[in-house]
């Protein structure tokens, strides 16, 4: 099978690389939260770039501009003074799961 994106098409083994990279970008997120990691916010902003790259290359595929969302609504909370790590952490899976849809 293969996936139509704005420059042609990549084959099935070609997105399920692309889905592992993204689980190990997003899950990563988890780490480097409860690591309190100083660079959290800047890693946040280079993890929705690039998936908002993949948003622009695969035009219409719902599910990233889902995980945009869910991603940008983690980056919000881990900003929060008053930080739930509960609510954190489900967006953060919630954003895992999204993940394996893509293409679909």
């Amino acid at each position: 099978m293969e996936y139509k994106m704005k420059y042609g098409a990549i084959t099935n083994k070609q997105m399920d690389e692309i889905k592992h990279i993204l689980h190990k970008e997003v899950f990563k997120l988890l780490c480097l939260k409860e690591e309190e990691y100083q660079g959290l916010d800047m890693y946040f902003k280079s993890v929705l770039w690039k998936i908002s790259g993949y948003n622009s290359l695969f035009e219409t595929n719902t599910y990233l501009l889902e995980l945009l969302s869910v991603i940008e609504q983690a980056r919000v909370e881990a900003l929060k003074e008053n930080y739930n790590h509960h609510m954190y952490r489900k967006a953060i899976l919630d954003g895992m799961s999204l993940i394996n849809k893509i293409g679909n």
